[in-house]
């Protein structure tokens, strides 16, 4: 599913979801951009801005815990 990620409203670039749960999803970043801890991902299938924390990457692909009001869940 194709995304953007954003920081501050900022389009820092384009994204992949490539599986995505109740509490994290796995992107893939075509482009080697560096990333925020935090940050958000936008995708029309969602229709919202999703907020997601860090939580493993190797470089393109990134694993991210969604943020519910400044809470995780693991």
């Amino acid at each position: 599913m194709p995304a953007a990620i954003l920081f501050n409203g900022v389009k820092l670039c384009d994204a992949i979801i490539k599986d995505i749960s109740i509490t994290g999803m796995r992107l893939f970043i075509p482009e080697k951009a560096w990333l925020p801890h935090e940050f958000e991902v936008l995708t029309p299938a969602i229709g919202k801005p999703l907020k997601l924390r860090t939580s493993w990457s190797d470089g393109e692909r990134i694993g991210a815990i969604i943020v519910h009001n400044g809470f995780t869940y693991q």
